[in-house]
């Protein structure tokens, strides 16, 4: 057979003459070396089919050289060739693995034979290989299909996302892995679970990766060899630091993996290959599982209002729950009250209230996520689920669904002769509690919070902020020396719980409310939240300079309103500075603080001797409120801090 490569070893030039020449002429490779020396120094594994070894040899003799080649590659097949005297050695040589031996003088033909069946059976091995590694194969690809099924076999989306990063971490031996999934507008993925050795901390919750270098790959659903660093997200070679592989779907982006940490070595094509099957499979159960709770939704809405029932928002609050545990995520949960239902039932038709009724619900309803959940309880009694929200952004939703119920043609109809009261009552995961019945409690407590907030006695949110400010400080002649606490004009802006007081307050107040609120923000760290500091800010305020600096490490947006604002505050990176023409806060002190687990209001009017007198107040649903006008009047950007 042309292309089997022989290296024949003797001592004898005449050996390797004649038979070197007659196996050429058989279509034979063949080499030859006139010494075990020699031989050693042509050999390496895999050069050669077979060697033919002379065993008496000056120098190495045949049993040494056949010791040594056995040394360096254990499989080589090889033939010795003895004289009638050596049998005895020829029978040492086949004890260590030798195929056979001949005896000079050797037949050609024999030889020839010998070679022939070496052949066949080096062709029998290779086929057996090549088997054997195509069932190997074929094992891992099916065990890989396996757990690509297994993904499938879900219709919970939860579940899926975690048996799909189970899977890929599987199949790539990998020991950290994380999912993005897309925003149903597609504008974005967001982070929907992780496992392994992956710091939370470092993840990017939101990103778009079409726009990076690689994007066109993923759109294509091709695995892309990258660095750890997404935010600096570059190509590299295998084996790789990490690996994105995408799942795509009609090219579309429907999520992305990003797996970490190779148990060893890096990322390969073997691993994209392997990881690009469980992808492919994910990205039709994640759309499975979207279709089917989208079906789920509409076989469990109330058929009056299009709100959910409770069974459907009980399982809905518990997959949300422990996905929080598990990956140290937050949520809310919102209580809506139609407080004045009884008297809505005396003074509108069934009809009129029951499409009164399935309004609110639609207003509140323009204002959701895809993601949030609205739940019906009874007819005067709702519960929203907020995903992905703290404490401060349902207290933002809580406004924005005001506004949308204020916007109703039909509501607003209505109100004119039979006000509609609603009230929220918000709570956050793990703000709030850490189980159900914790959050609806906490819910409750706020919801009683609220229609007993100064806010709501006073039907505050019918006016303007100034407004809002002149009733709760009141005319400066109830501030007289000693009347204060006589003057039973100021009962009805009293707060009965405690939580707001009036008072005549001494020089230099407000600058020792300023360094306590901001002391405050700095001891809440990186929770959100918004400060509002406004008045006459003078040279001599410059030392809140520095103080506003620190508040560049924390997540708490901090504004200074005034009608001539010092340059040097003004240039505080850490402030948003906002000049007003109004000469309102020439004579007005006013400090607005609300944050994760902090809520004060300070309304001061200054005397001229420096002294101011007004309101003070720590309860949450006022300063809120306060804050939301503030916003309106000078047109500050409103949503969660």
């Amino acid at each position: 057979m042309s292309g089997y490569r022989i290296l024949l070893v003797d001592d004898d030039p005449f050996f390797l003459q004649f038979h070197g020449d007659f196996l050429r002429t058989r279509a034979f490779e063949v080499t030859t070396a006139a010494g075990g020396e020699r031989a050693l120094e042509l050999f390496t594994p895999g050069r050669f089919e077979l060697v033919v070894v002379d065993l008496v040899m000056p120098g190495l003799s045949g049993l040494e050289l056949i010791e040594r080649i056995r040394s360096i590659h254990p499989a080589q097949d090889i033939l010795v060739v003895t004289g009638s005297d050596d049998i005895r050695t020829a029978v040492r040589a086949m004890r260590l693995g030798v195929y056979d031996y001949l005896v000079k003088p050797i037949e050609r033909e024999q030889l020839v034979m010998i070679i022939d069946r070496l052949q066949e059976r080096a062709t029998l091995y290779d086929e057996h290989a090549r088997l054997l590694h195509e069932n190997i194969l074929y094992a891992e690809v099916q065990q890989i299909f396996q757990r690509a099924l297994r993904v499938l076999q879900s219709l919970d989306l939860e579940t899926v996302c975690e048996r799909l990063l189970e899977a890929v971490a599987e199949v790539c031996g990998a020991q950290g892995a994380v999912l993005w999934l897309a925003r149903d507008d597609a504008s974005e993925l967001t982070m929907q679970g992780f496992r392994g050795l992956v710091e939370p901390a470092e993840l990017q919750m939101a990103w778009n990766p079409e726009h990076t270098a690689v994007g066109k790959e993923l759109v294509r659903g091709l695995p892309v060899m990258v660095g750890r660093d997404l935010t600096t997200l570059s190509r590299q070679e295998s084996p790789a630091e990490s690996m994105l592989c995408p799942l795509a779907k009609d090219g579309r982006l429907v999520g992305l993996l990003h797996v970490v940490h190779k148990l060893s070595g890096g990322f390969d094509g073997r691993d994209a290959a392997y990881a690009k099957i469980v992808a492919d499979c994910g990205a039709t159960a994640v759309l499975h599982a979207r279709r089917f709770r989208q079906l789920e939704r509409v076989g469990l809405r109330d058929p009056t209002t299009t709100a959910y029932n409770m069974t459907y928002f009980a399982d809905y609050l518990g997959r949300e729950l422990h996905k929080a545990r598990r990956y140290g995520r937050s949520f809310a949960v919102v209580q809506l009250s139609v407080d004045n239902l009884p008297s809505l039932k005396q003074g509108l038709r069934p009809e009129v209230l029951r499409e009164a009724l399935r309004r609110v619900v639609l207003a509140v309803s323009s204002v959701l996520r895809e993601i949030d959940v609205l739940a019906r309880v009874t007819d005067e009694e709702m519960y929203l689920l907020l995903p992905e929200t703290d404490f401060l952004g349902a207290l933002a939703f809580a406004r924005t669904a005001k506004d949308a119920i204020a916007r109703s043609p039909f509501l607003a109809e209505i109100d004119r002769e039979h006000p509609i009261a609603v009230s929220f009552g918000p709570a956050a995961f793990p703000r709030d509690g850490d189980d159900v019945d914790q959050l609806f409690a906490a819910c409750g407590r706020r919801l009683d919070e609220a229609r007993r907030s100064l806010f709501r006695r006073l039907h505050l949110e019918d006016v303007d902020f100034w407004a809002a400010v002149e009733l709760l400080v009141g005319p400066p002649d109830l501030y007289n020396k000693g009347a204060l606490d006589s003057q039973r004009a100021l009962v009805v802006t009293e707060d009965p719980r405690g939580l707001g007081r009036h008072h005549q307050f001494p020089t230099g107040f407000t600058s020792l409310v300023h360094e306590e609120v901001l002391a405050e923000v700095q001891r809440q760290g990186l929770l959100g939240g918004w400060l509002f500091l406004g008045g006459a800010f003078s040279s001599k305020d410059l030392g809140l300079v520095d103080r506003l600096r620190s508040l560049e490490r924390t997540n708490v947006r901090p504004y200074l309103l005034g009608r001539e604002l010092p340059q040097r505050l003004r240039d505080t990176a850490a402030v948003t500075c906002v000049s007003v023409e109004s000469d309102l806060f020439d004579r007005h002190d006013v400090v607005l603080l609300l944050s994760e687990h902090a809520s004060y209001g300070l309304l001061g009017r200054r005397r001229p001797d420096g002294r101011i007198f007004g309101f003070h107040t720590a309860d949450w649903t006022l300063v809120e409120g306060l804050i939301g006008k503030l916003q309106d009047t000078y047109h500050l950007q409103r949503g969660s801090a």
